[in-house]
C-alpha cells in the first residue's frame, strides 16, 4: 500500500468500463465509500472498503468483464503495476541478459527447424505441403513470442511499454491459430505414415475436443 496512490472520485464516476481495453495495468482497492459493478446493465456486485478490482488487466492484460461505478463520493487506492519498484534495488542486469539470451536461442533453434521443413518443400506432396505450412505458422507464432520476451527484457523494460503491450496483444490473437492448425496437421501426418490404429485416432479426437473446448472457454471469458 505504500506504493499506492489515493484517488478521490465523485458519485457516478466510471472507474472501469466493461470490455474496454485496459489503459495500463492498475489494481484498485476501495478505501472508503462504495462502488457498483454492472454487466450489460445488470448489477453483479457492490464493492465496499477493502474490496479490490482490476485484476484481469494486471494478471492477463485483458479488459475488465464489468463496469465499475462510484455510488457516491469515494476513495480508492490505485496501484500502478507499471511503476518501477523503487524500494527494490536488487541487481537485474545478469537476470535480464540471461533471460534474453535464452529466448533468443530458442527462437534461433525454431528458425533452424523451419529451415529444415522448407528444405523438403520442393519434393513434398500436396498433403505434406499443407502440413509444412501449418508447422511453419506454429513456429512463426513461437518465434514471435520468444522474440517479444527477449525484447521485453532488453529494450522495453518488462511490460512498461505500450508498444510491447500492443505486440503481446497481437500474439494472444495468434495463439488460437496454433491450436486450430495443430490437430489437422497431426491427422494428416498420421494418414501419410499409415497410422490407422483406432486408439490413436480416439486419443487425437479426445485431445482435440478438450483443447478446442478450453479454447472456446478462454475466448469467451471476457464476455461472461
Amino acid at each position: 500500500v505504500n506504493r499506492a496512490q489515493e484517488v478521490r472520485v465523485e458519485r457516478g464516476h466510471v472507474v472501469l468500463q466493461e470490455r474496454r481495453a485496459p489503459q495500463g495495468r492498475k489494481l484498485f482497492v476501495v478505501k472508503s465509500g462504495s462502488f457498483v459493478s454492472t454487466k450489460r446493465g445488470r448489477t453483479t456486485a457492490r464493492l465496499l472498503p477493502g474490496a479490490s478490482f482490476g485484476e484481469p488487466s494486471v494478471l492477463w492484460q485483458r479488459s475488465h468483464p464489468t463496469t465499475v461505478t462510484a455510488e457516491g463520493p469515494s476513495e480508492l487506492w490505485v496501484v500502478d503495476m507499471h511503476r518501477p519498484h523503487m524500494d527494490m534495488q536488487s541487481p537485474r542486469i545478469t537476470l535480464v541478459s540471461s533471460d534474453s539470451a535464452c529466448y533468443l536461442s530458442l527462437a534461433g533453434i525454431l528458425l533452424c527447424f523451419a529451415a529444415i521443413a522448407l528444405k523438403h518443400w520442393p519434393t513434398a506432396s500436396s498433403a505434406l505441403r499443407i502440413a509444412i505450412v501449418s508447422y511453419l505458422v506454429e513456429l512463426g507464432c513461437l518465434v514471435f513470442e520468444f522474440t517479444l520476451n527477449s525484447l521485453s527484457n532488453l529494450a522495453f523494460e518488462g511490460s512498461h511499454s505500450p508498444t510491447l503491450q500492443r505486440l503481446y496483444s497481437w500474439l494472444y490473437n495468434l495463439l488460437p491459430v496454433m491450436l486450430l492448425l495443430a490437430y489437422p496437421r497431426i491427422r494428416t501426418i498420421m494418414r501419410m505414415q499409415g497410422l490407422h490404429q483406432w486408439w490413436l485416432g480416439a486419443a487425437l479426437v479426445v485431445n482435440a475436443s478438450l483443447s478446442y473446448a478450453l479454447l472456446v472457454v478462454d475466448l469467451m471469458l471476457p464476455w461472461l
